[in-house]
């Protein structure tokens, strides 16, 4: 019989949903797994929108095809269970515990067999783990006690350990930070200066942070007093700013974090040597701060259960997992904090990508966040004995790594901070964090070192040094939920090409664009096709009006400049873009992306398909678009140096003796316009040189552009052009549009 009913509930699913835990708010989480998903992860992950009346649980139903019957009550609206399944075809649902609940429709999943294993046991358990382990709890400290430990770090670890000694040292002479070296300035009298100010307490307090812990863990290496003087000097001081000032989480919330997670770091790394009314007052004052982060999480029934996508709240979420997890068995409240949060933020991590992976925040605040990974991640495995790393989010994020920052890569990719140059070192770190071929030719053709202060307190070994090495076999790669491509030539190659393209679903929301259907080029670790702009401060002039314009990248505008939806509320959302083609071959790969919707109806057609034709270092590009109202449609590019526009219908880029040419194929008759400066400056001094090239026609209600940009202008390839059959000949290559 229960085949019969597995029979039923796998083939006879609806083929769309309308029920209660549907959702149309795009900010507001989506039932997952979705319909007919893959699943990577074993167990599974489920979570599910919060009904308008908040109710005492949950029943989650799951049936497997095999006719086996799961139960689950929770209390919230997701569920990571603390059991592993078979490899399976499964159907899954959920109902409020009101009475008279109904049932939400049934979506099926299959849990392959490859899954990745990431299993957190229940709260019970881990509770009374941590509780069992003695202090240190954050360091690799084995059966074989803490003095093989040290023999180990000063042995194999001595060039950290040097480097470490080296930078605290620098700052043993420095005074104290006091309050009022970090006033606050309110945004309404000056928002530029609000957001110095900003800047300028959240790094000193950072800074103060890093001395303390980085003194504590010295101490726990070397037993060298003056390391536990300056530790105590700095917690001290840390402890007498006021906890409603500048360094407050209504203030500053990276500060205050900062702040509660250095003292908890210092707790445990000083263990029984820190002094009992020392360690009273610093563990009070790491309490309130943490209490402040806690509540805010808690808010609205537990706030990111709901609307997970606050790239700041997913971050202090770790921060809670990881200061409750160094204090459950010192304080009450820390069992509150981590049966809250760290089941909530193992199922959670990263609301900007799915199960494979990738960041759509943009690859800037990917590195941004691998630092707190870094800082949070390794503790709490040490200490819980749970690896966030064996998540396969996590794993797919050293592919993302790998792809879109390869080795030498000139600067990030796509939304704010683009512009600026990768710090390898902690990519580097996040991949010695991993066993695989891919880890470890990632790792090992990185230049710069991991931050000693991470590296002194990570696993001993470090995963990566068992890893064998082997060139990447595969030299493009797709990124599904977040949208982004990434083409090489050869991505082993330091000199390679790199395509790189975006139609992203999360849209322009946040540290997002407006820049779906958009691309950047590298070539041999020069940038040659730019995003323009500089990320000054987040919600400048420049960035209002320029930076997160379609205008300021290589996508389409139309009418002097008009693009795609960016204002950031809701609509930035809906203002989403869409990969709805890719084929990736050994000579020539191809990406098509739907940015319709970005321009909020503006437009009625807007595809663009890319071919990178490997073996001729060609790229070809077509956009087909179609509006209501007649209109002038743009095709933006722009670089570091000046387009040399004396050709007709060609545009030249000298780089640097190499030139790189940019054909237009059609339309037969085109205007290029090439400026140079932004609109709206950045606040900077010194701002680096930059020119637009706008390429348009007359008024159309529709229109075709297909652009050859061929990287060795010397080698002139031959093409016939057939609009219309929308076929281009290019040398014995056909593409068909």
């Amino acid at each position: 019989m229960k085949n019969i009913i597995a029979f039923f509930f796998v083939f006879i699913l609806p083929a769309s949903f309308a029920d209660w835990i549907e959702t149309t708010d795009p900010l507001v989480v989506t039932a997952f797994p979705v319909h007919q998903a893959e699943i990577k992860q074993n167990p599974p992950q489920f979570r599910w929108p919060q009904p308008a009346r908040i109710p005492t649980g949950y029943e989650v139903q799951l049936l497997s095809g095999r006719g086996i019957n799961y139960s689950f009550n929770v209390m919230r609206n997701w569920l990571l269970p603390s059991q592993l399944f078979p490899a399976d075809t499964y159907s899954w649902r959920v109902r409020t515990k009101d009475a008279g609940a109904v049932w939400s429709d049934w979506r099926q999943f299959t849990l392959a067999a490859n899954a990745d294993v990431f299993l957190v046991p229940e709260n019970a358990l881990l509770l009374s783990r941590l509780k069992a382990k003695s202090r240190p709890k954050s360091l690799p400290i084995h059966s074989a006690g803490v003095d093989d430990w040290r023999l180990k770090i000063n042995t194999e670890r001595t060039n950290s350990v040097s480097s470490l000694k080296n930078n605290v040292d620098l700052q043993i002479q420095s005074p104290i930070l006091k309050d009022t070296d970090i006033p606050l300035i309110a945004s309404s009298v000056d928002s530029s200066a609000w957001a110095a100010s900003q800047a300028n307490i959240r790094n000193r307090a950072e800074a103060e942070s890093r001395q303390l812990r980085n003194s504590a863990l010295l101490w726990q290496i070397t037993r060298n007093p003056n390391y536990f003087s300056e530790a105590i000097r700095r917690g001290n001081a840390l402890v007498a700013l006021d906890l409603k000032g500048s360094t407050s989480y209504k203030n500053q919330d990276q500060a205050t974090r900062a702040i509660a997670w250095a003292l908890v770091q210092s707790i445990d790394l000083l263990a029984s040597d820190l002094p009992a009314v020392t360690r009273i007052a610093w563990l009070n004052n790491a309490k309130t701060r943490t209490w402040e982060i806690y509540r805010d999480l808690a808010n609205y029934n537990w706030r990111l259960d709901q609307t997970p996508f606050d790239s700041h709240g997913s971050t202090n979420l770790g921060y809670v997992a990881a200061i409750s997890t160094l204090l459950v068995g010192d304080a009450p409240e820390a069992d509150i904090w981590f049966r809250d949060t760290f089941r909530a933020y193992a199922q959670y991590i990263n609301p900007f990508g799915g199960e494979e992976g990738g960041f759509a925040n943009g690859s800037a605040y990917a590195e941004y966040s691998a630092d707190f990974y870094l800082q949070l991640w390794d503790p709490i495995a040490i200490a819980s004995g749970i690896s966030f790393y064996d998540k396969p989010w996590s794993k797919g994020m050293l592919s993302y790594f790998a792809y879109f920052l390869p080795p030498g890569s000139p600067s990030h990719v796509f939304g704010d901070g683009a512009e600026t140059k990768p710090y390898f070192p902690l990519m580097k770190a996040y991949a010695s964090r991993f066993n695989t071929p891919l880890a470890a030719w990632y790792y090992r053709n990185l230049i710069g070192d991991e931050s000693a202060s991470t590296l002194l307190s990570a696993p001993l070994p470090l995963p990566i040094e068992s890893a064998a090495t082997a060139l990447p076999s595969i030299n493009s790669y797709y990124f599904p939920t977040i949208g982004w491509a990434a083409m090489h030539s050869e991505l082993a190659d330091r000199n390679r090409t790199s395509l790189y393209f975006k139609s992203s679903p999360y849209g322009s929301f946040n540290h997002s664009h407006g820049d779906q259907n958009t691309f950047t080029l590298v070539d041999q670790g020069r940038p040659i096709l730019v995003d323009s702009g500089i990320y000054d401060w987040y919600g400048s002039a420049h960035w209002h009006q320029w930076y997160r314009h379609t205008k300021a990248h290589n996508g389409i505008t139309f009418d002097g400049g008009q693009g795609q939806i960016t204002h950031d509320t809701n609509a930035s959302t809906l203002a989403k873009g869409q990969i709805t083609q890719y084929q990736f071959a050994d000579k020539i790969d191809m990406v098509e992306g739907d940015a319709m919707q970005a321009y909020g109806g503006q437009l009625s057609q807007a595809l663009r398909r890319i071919w990178y034709l490997r073996d001729q270092n060609l790229i070809v590009v077509w956009d087909k678009l179609k509006s209501p109202v007649a209109r002038q449609f743009e095709w933006n590019l722009h670089a570091n140096e000046a387009f040399d526009l004396s050709l007709p219908k060609q545009y030249v880029l000298p780089n640097q003796g190499k030139p790189i040419c940019i054909n237009t194929v059609w339309p037969e008759l085109t205007n290029a316009v090439q400026t140079s400066g932004y609109d709206v400056p950045p606040e900077m001094k010194s701002i680096p040189p930059v020119w637009h090239l706008r390429v348009s026609s007359s008024l159309m209600l529709e229109q075709q552009f297909v652009h050859i940009i061929n990287l060795n202008c010397l080698i002139k390839p031959s093409y016939s052009f057939d609009f219309d059959q929308s076929k281009l000949i290019l040398d014995s290559k056909e593409i068909n549009f």
